[in-house]
C-alpha cells in the first residue's frame, strides 16, 4: 500500500516480479494446506534489498485456515476479510479456499496497475456487490501500456466462479510469467 501511494505508478516489470513472488509464498502455504483467507495490499510486504530488488514476504495470517475434510459448523460460516479482496462465494458465504486466495492475489495484482482496485465504489454494500456482478474495467482504460495479456491473467484469476480460476498459485505464477 504504501508503494502504491509513494511511487505510482508502478513499472510492469516490478508489478509481475513482486506478484510472482507473492504467488511462490502463497503456494507454499496452500501445499501446506493453509488459505490465508485475508489476502490484501496491506498483506504484502516489500523488503527492499540495496541492489534495488524487492523480496516479497506475505504477513498476517490472522484469520488463515487449515484445509480439512472435515465441515465447518454453522458456527463457523461468518464471513471475514476486506471487501475490496473478497472472492464472490466468500461473500455468498462459502468458506475461503485456495481458489479464493487467487481471486484476491488477481485483485492485488490489478490494483498494483492501475492504482486501484477493480471494484473501488463509495460503500461497502457496493463493492461486495460489484464482486458479485461486475467485471473489472480492463487495465488498458485505467493505465497506458499495460500489456493486454494481463488482462487475460486477471480476468481468469477474477473469475466468478471458482472453477474457472487458475488451479493454483503455481499455474497463476507461470500464466503471469508467460504474459
Amino acid at each position: 500500500t504504501q508503494l502504491l501511494t509513494n511511487e505510482s505508478p508502478l513499472a510492469t516489470e516490478r508489478v509481475i516480479d513482486i506478484v510472482t513472488q507473492a504467488l511462490a509464498g502463497i503456494e507454499e502455504a496452500h501445499l501446506a494446506g493453509v488459505v490465508h483467507a485475508d489476502l490484501k495490499s496491506d498483506n504484502i510486504i516489500l523488503d527492499q534489498r540495496r541492489a534495488s530488488i524487492d523480496v516479497v514476504k506475505i504477513v498476517d495470517f490472522g484469520i488463515a485456515r487449515l484445509v480439512t475434510g472435515v465441515r465447518e459448523t454453522s458456527e463457523d460460516r461468518s464471513i471475514s476479510g476486506t471487501p475490496e479482496y473478497m472472492a464472490p462465494e466468500v461473500i455468498s458465504g462459502a468458506p475461503p479456499s485456495f481458489a479464493s486466495d487467487i481471486y484476491a492475489v488477481g485483485i492485488i495484482l490489478y490494483e498494483l496497475l492501475a492504482e486501484r482496485t477493480p471494484f473501488f465504489a463509495s460503500s461497502t454494500t457496493e463493492i461486495l456487490t460489484n464482486h458479485l456482478k461486475a467485471q473489472p474495467v480492463q487495465l488498458g482504460t485505467r493505465r497506458d501500456g499495460v500489456p493486454r495479456e494481463l488482462d487475460a491473467v486477471i480476468g481468469k484469476a477474477l473469475a466468478k466462479h471458482p472453477a474457472d480460476r487458475y488451479a493454483s498459485a503455481a499455474d497463476m505464477r507461470e500464466a503471469l510469467m508467460g504474459k
